[in-house]
């Protein structure tokens, strides 16, 4: 029967009644409009084709154009195009539809609006087109409106700055997503959604603080996400057990495990048995089995592993066996599977490595709109100045003009040329530096983690993985081969370091180099005797010959003299 009332409501909606519906919506402000207009952005009416909500929303507009309303005309018309803003096929048309928008409120001077188009900006560059940079540069102007704008005049401001620090969270920039979240708290929350809101904010909020270690704060944020709901609410059992699994996660990480177990379990069962989010499930399994094999209960660490296991195929999210695998590797080492453990061992080294080149690719996107913009910004002003001054002597003298001009565009198109083949050159430089770079880094980074991977295998399972420990110490061994490669990605990155080394101190050793060579990567000494293949006692005498050939007194540091040749 209430379906039926429901389809009856929606189908004189579109005959006429809805007119009479949406009147005492002209001539508002948008704060008065906003409870109405944000349900309609947020499934009302619900079970709607695109098509139909467009229409639905259209016969607003209609409304609002025959009453010479242009505030509400406008936001209806941003409602009907609101699925552009999201999608890359819809890019033209997005950025096309708010370009038109922004040059109308270049002299209507809406707040609302400017302050709605820098959001629309941000999000349209951030989602569809996948420029970062001009995102942010949106996003920014978006916080700079926001500040100063009374909080009554915007509603939605609580959803703005949540938008704005969720986009730096995606970089993992935890301080400046603090910094906008908790802004977001400040805001009076004016509908019951935004309350809901609230809820995100919080919860993400705790999840930085976590990262930052700061356990303390993030557990408050997460009890926070919980009490943010209304008790009738039935999301909130749902997230009373995310929250749980949030806070037992944290306890996991300080190593309060009795703390941490219940918790934990409440989180998973939830999220298999309510949610059927198999990835959130896997993120309180994994700690779970963790605890377990700490705790020697080797039968109940398999059952939360299995378990974990299988939630994360059914999750499809790749990411979820970067923790997951460690875990594994304890299990099946802890079984005597020496040979399975080095294989999870082995995946999850790849699984992280994988997740770090996806992130790194983000940041070096970012960073190369960054330079393009500048780039263009440059382009711009010096064509803006050429303009200029073509003009001045244009109106000066005619022939003159000409006369220049044919001399201006003959030197543009010589310095253009040149500035081209210039930036060819350094782009082409910069890159064979950054490929450089990330090898060496990466080169330095596996050595490192094998070396760690040594001595925390050698630590906590002693004679029984020995097998395992002198296989990754043959891998780490920097052998002859892999130094000559080593030291021409060292040339690249540090230039000419090692000719002025050598220039300098000439009776230095090829060993003594090496160690020299470490010592500025900031190798430790168990990393740089596993890597050169010699005991600690050994990285010692080098330090202790190198101070002697080098002629160093007790208050000079031999780390702070290879720095500074």
């Amino acid at each position: 029967m209430k379906k039926l009332v429901y389809l009856l409501f929606v189908l004189l909606s579109f005959n006429g009644l809805g007119q009479l519906n949406y009147n005492y919506l002209l001539h508002k402000t948008y704060a008065q409009r906003f409870p109405t207009m944000f349900d309609l952005d947020n499934g009302t009416p619900n079970s709607l084709s695109v098509e139909k909500y467009k229409a639905y929303v259209g016969n607003i507009k209609k409304i609002a154009e025959k009453a010479g309303d242009e505030e509400l005309t406008v936001e209806t018309d941003i409602l009907i195009h609101r699925d552009y803003f999201y999608h890359s096929e819809f890019t033209k048309e997005s950025l096309g539809f708010i370009d038109s928008v922004y040059q109308l409120n270049t002299e209507k001077k809406w707040r609302w609006l400017e302050i709605k188009l820098e959001y629309l900006y941000g999000i349209t560059y951030f989602n569809a087109v996948r420029n970062y940079e001009q995102a942010f540069i949106h996003f920014e102007k978006l916080a700079e409106l926001l500040a100063n704008t009374p909080d009554i005049e915007i509603p939605d401001k609580l959803l703005y700055y949540y938008k704005i620090g969720e986009a730096y969270y995606f970089f993992s920039d935890y301080l400046t997503t603090i910094k906008y979240l908790e802004l977001a708290l400040t805001v009076p929350p004016y509908t019951q959604d935004c309350k809901r809101q609230l809820t995100h904010t919080a919860n993400t909020l705790g999840l930085c603080y976590q990262k930052l270690k700061q356990y303390d704060k993030a557990n408050y944020y997460f009890q926070k996400a919980y009490e943010f709901y209304e008790p009738s609410c039935y999301e909130k059992g749902v997230w009373k057990a995310i929250a749980s699994g949030n806070i037992g996660y944290s306890y996991y990480l300080t190593k309060q495990y009795q703390k941490a177990k219940p918790l934990l379990e409440l989180d998973a069962q939830s999220a298999i048995e309510v949610l059927k989010d198999y990835g959130l499930a896997v993120g309180s399994l994994t700690p779970l089995g963790a605890i377990a094999l700490d705790e020697g209960d080797v039968a109940l660490a398999e059952k939360y592993l299995s378990k974990a296991k299988k939630c994360a195929i059914l999750s499809g999210q790749y990411k979820r066996f970067e923790l997951l695998y460690p875990q594994l590797a304890r299990l099946e080492s802890a079984k005597g599977n020496n040979k399975l453990a080095s294989v999870y061992l082995d995946s999850a080294l790849i699984i992280r490595d994988s997740l770090s080149r996806q992130f790194n690719a983000l940041q070096i996107m970012r960073a190369k709109q960054k330079t393009d913009f500048e780039i263009h910004k440059a382009e711009v002003l010096k064509l803006e100045h050429e303009k200029s001054v073509s003009l001045f002597i244009r109106n000066s003298l005619i022939v003159m003009v000409i006369l220049l001009m044919i001399a201006a565009v003959w030197v543009y198109r010589w310095q253009s040329h040149k500035a081209k083949q210039k930036e060819a050159a350094l782009q082409q430089a910069q890159k064979e530096l950054d490929e450089a770079t990330v090898e060496l880094n990466g080169f330095a980074k596996k050595l490192m983690d094998n070396n760690q991977l040594v001595e925390t295998l050698a630590q906590k399972t002693g004679e029984e993985n020995a097998e395992i420990i002198n296989q990754l110490q043959r891998v780490t061994l920097l052998r002859e081969e892999e130094w000559d490669r080593f030291r021409r990605l060292f040339d690249k990155v540090h230039t000419d370091y090692l000719l002025r080394l050598k220039t300098k101190y000439p009776e230095l050793s090829p060993a003594e180099i090496r160690f020299v060579v470490l010592s500025k990567l900031k190798f430790s000494n168990n990393e740089m005797a596993t890597a050169l293949g010699v005991g600690s006692d050994t990285i010692r005498q080098y330090k202790s010959r190198l101070r002697k050939k080098l002629q160093l007194s007790e208050q000079t540091s031999l780390e702070e003299l290879i720095e500074s040749i």
